[in-house]
């Protein structure tokens, strides 16, 4: 702050300055208040910056304690209960009802929360914007209608900021399993659109949900299981090594069984417990001890994928954009296209920072972070109706095929 002659005093703007600096970011009624009570009688437009200083620190200490060592001290939490300071919304219960709904939803999915929301969150704050947290939501497709997610934004909009405090947010979802309130919230019935299953057929040709581990396959054979993994890998584009050789940092060609199981499982060939050990036992490393030789399981899956074709019209995973667009979609290709080709931006990659072993998809949070660092953010509708477009049935977006749609000639 300026000094003016060591009196005490500054001006309005440099204690405004001051204040802002210090992060503390006041309304201007707050600010009203603040000159009302500290401005100089005896020089008006000056605010006496030293005694407001002198209050702020009542709260830690009391000045000139040396003088006085017998005087009663108040503590900090019986001056901070004379104040009267605004509370945080409280979980009434039509938001509880809300986030069981999000519970049950996160819960049989298996989604993590955290790292969408951390996504925007890149200064770990705990907090993101209105938009922001509407557009997590929407990510992952919690079909929740405008009501609830008002009731949301009302109970965790921060007061002063008024961004969303995603990590009460989280803390509240993941503690409604415990609240004992929770039998007496509206009972919500399990719907089709809650639970999309991703259809898709075996090596024998049997119709079943990637949802259950290993697509229901009969896991007691070996040969299945290797034929499963085989069209897995064919299908989806996975790179088997690529998750075990981070494990094995001296490449010495085995791993072990716990490291095994997780490669396995990062690459998402989930299996149960009978498969993993006939695995585990099939290609067990007898040289050393509780160890699985993972190249002879890559030089096995290799022979069987190399005799497997696939039918251009057979995957499930494929991304096709219509042969014939809806008015909707064509105005938002055509706003990014122009966009792209305005600024000359190339995205590619920006995504291939996020698709390490170049899988050539990235999950939708992802691809909404791309398109804001590019600066080519839309409103949550129009991102929606971009990304369904170009969105697989596993929930992904082929951002390769975006590229080559929007610009098919980069510089």
């Amino acid at each position: 702050a300026e000094y003016m002659g060591r009196s005490g005093l500054v001006s309005k703007h440099h204690f405004i300055t001051s204040l802002s600096i210090a992060g503390l970011s006041l309304s201007q009624p707050e600010m009203d208040m603040l000159f009302a009570k500290y401005e100089s009688e005896n020089k008006p437009g000056s605010i006496k910056w030293l005694e407001f200083a002198d209050h702020i620190d009542e709260v830690f200490t009391t000045k000139r304690l040396e003088k006085q060592p017998a005087l009663t001290l108040t503590t900090t939490q019986k001056i901070l209960s004379k104040k009267s300071f605004e509370l945080e919304p409280q979980v009434t219960p039509e938001v509880e009802a809300v986030l069981n709904k999000i519970h049950i939803l996160v819960k049989t999915r298996g989604i993590l929360l955290p790292p969408f929301f951390q996504d925007f969150d890149r200064h770990n704050t705990g907090r993101i914007t209105t938009t922001q947290f509407q557009q997590v939501l929407a990510r992952h497709q919690l079909q929740l209608y405008p009501p609830e997610v008002q009731l949301l934004l009302e109970c965790y909009r921060e007061i002063r900021t008024r961004d969303i405090n995603y990590r009460r947010f989280i803390q509240d979802v993941d503690a409604t399993e415990n609240r004992s309130t929770l039998t007496k919230l509206p009972t919500i019935k399990a719907n089709k659109t809650y639970y999309p299953t991703i259809t898709t057929t075996n090596i024998y040709g049997e119709a079943v949900s990637t949802l259950l581990p290993a697509d229901g396959l009969d896991t007691n054979n070996l040969q299945n299981i290797l034929e499963w993994i085989a069209v897995k890998c064919k299908r989806d584009g996975i790179r088997l090594k690529e998750f075990f050789i981070d494990a094995d940092r001296l490449r010495k060609g085995f791993v072990s069984k716990a490291k095994f199981r997780s490669g396995l499982a990062s690459a998402k060939v989930v299996l149960d417990e009978k498969g993993y050990t006939i695995l585990e036992k099939e290609f067990a490393n007898y040289v050393v001890p509780e160890t699985v030789n993972y190249v002879d399981l890559l030089t096995r899956v290799d022979k069987l994928t190399s005799n497997i074709v696939m039918s251009p019209t057979s995957s499930p995973m494929k991304s096709q954009i219509p042969a014939a667009l809806t008015h909707e979609e064509e105005q938002v290709l055509n706003k990014v296209t122009t966009r792209i080709n305005t600024r000359r931006i190339n995205p590619k990659p920006y995504f291939q920072d996020f698709d390490k072993i170049r899988k050539e998809r990235v999950t939708p949070t992802q691809f909404a972070s791309v398109m804001d660092k590019v600066q080519l953010a839309l409103p949550p509708a129009e991102m929606d109706i971009l990304m369904s477009m170009f969105m697989d049935q596993r929930g992904d977006i082929n951002y390769i095929r975006f590229c080559q749609t929007v610009d098919p000639n980069p510089l």
